[in-house]
């Protein structure tokens, strides 16, 4: 899901990117009229300003490849939920390690600049964290978010 990382508006258009780069088709979009742009969520496109819309609208590629972090605080699916509603919560749905790309879908949230992964997703990826000798945090027992 694509939306405005400042005023929350989900994805509500579409955008043709072939005016911008060859091979990059028709991708979904969030309009911010408040903002006055227009955020994208493309792979193989660096982050950042990549064009401007025919209304003038300037084209943000949301983007990112990041590293593991040092921890990741495991919870479960409900306290996802819980802290989606209270705080800003982006998906990172894989981890860039030595240009080879891992897919551990965990959640980051940047006031706190915590990584959240759920039991599910941790029990698929256990091989590759301890791979990584990364940190878990069990925050399971926690109630208030």
């Amino acid at each position: 899901m694509i939306y405005c990382p400042v005023h929350q508006i989900q994805e509500n258009s579409k955008l043709d990117l072939s005016s911008f780069f060859k091979g990059f088709g028709e991708v979904h979009a969030c309009k911010c009229k408040y903002c006055k742009k227009t955020y994208i969520d493309v792979r193989g496109i660096k982050s950042g300003v990549v064009g401007h819309t025919s209304k003038g609208y300037d084209v943000v590629n949301l983007h990112k490849y990041y590293s593991f972090p040092k921890s990741f605080y495991l919870v479960t699916k409900d306290q996802i939920k819980k802290l989606a509603q209270n705080n800003v919560l982006f998906e990172i749905p894989e981890f860039l390690v030595k240009n080879k790309l891992y897919r551990v879908k965990s959640f980051y949230e940047p006031s706190m600049q915590r990584y959240y992964i759920n039991e599910e997703c941790y029990k698929n990826c256990i091989d590759i964290l301890d791979k990584f000798l990364i940190k878990m945090i069990d925050e399971r027992h926690i109630t208030v978010f």
